[in-house]
């Protein structure tokens, strides 16, 4: 009867103790569970920061090559000015030439 006892109450301290290790366990685990949510969160977080600062990025870029292009469209006008008044200086000049003949040949 004695070993009978024995075995119970070893089987109720293994009971009790496979119960505190279960106990243990499902704490863990929830622990964990949050940790991975916490850890989820915020990688959504800086993904979506990541997404802003990419967008951001992209506009300002944009507005860098809108102003180039600009830039360059009036330097163009300015060259093509440029270029029109060299022109019409080298033809003055030619009427100039041309006038100065003209006047040695009538006289």
């Amino acid at each position: 009867k004695a070993d009978m006892e024995q075995l119970k109450s070893h089987h109720q301290n293994d009971k009790s103790t496979l119960l505190k290790e279960k106990e243990e366990l499902r704490k863990n685990m929830e622990k964990e569970h949050y940790a991975i949510e916490e850890s989820k969160t915020l990688m959504k977080a800086t993904l979506e920061s990541l997404r802003r600062d990419r967008r951001k990025m992209e506009q300002d870029l944009q507005f860098e090559i809108d102003s180039a292009k600009l830039s360059l469209k009036e330097r163009r006008a300015e060259l093509r000015e440029e270029l029109n008044l060299a022109k019409f200086s080298k033809t003055i000049h030619k009427i100039k030439a041309l006038k100065g003949h003209w006047t040695e040949a009538v006289k």
